[in-house]
């Protein structure tokens, strides 16, 4: 299955409920509230891992990694989710070289749902 594909279906599973649980009955206010409380969680989350709400990149050898995210709070799981997305381009050789590396995980629990690894090779 190719990246894109597994990407998909994640998405579909998460915002359709399908990692399982009931529905939770909040107020539009609260509703609300949980979505903003999502968000500064998941920014937080990702300023900790290093990651640059402006998109600067960060050095690494040979090369510089980009990191970026979305957030999604699901009313019907009553959970928040982070999709962090880190591609990472590295030259050896004058050969470059690109890894994108796409993370699901619920940010209260930090649960990690699964990966995505892609490698691009002679991106140049």
């Amino acid at each position: 299955m190719n990246m894109h594909r597994l990407l998909g279906a994640l998405v579909v599973l998460l915002l359709t409920g399908g990692f399982g649980g009931g529905v939770y009955a909040a107020s539009p206010k609260e509703e609300y509230e949980l979505q903003e409380r999502c968000g500064k969680r998941a920014t937080e989350i990702f300023e900790k891992l290093g990651g640059h709400l402006d998109g600067g990149a960060i050095k690494i050898e040979n090369g510089q990694s980009l990191m970026g995210f979305q957030n999604h709070y699901s009313k019907r799981l009553n959970k928040c989710f982070m999709l962090l997305t880190t591609t990472s381009y590295t030259t050896v050789q004058k050969k470059t070289t690109s890894n994108t590396l796409i993370n699901l995980f619920a940010v209260n629990e930090n649960k990690d749902y699964g990966s995505i690894f892609k490698r691009n090779e002679d991106t140049q």
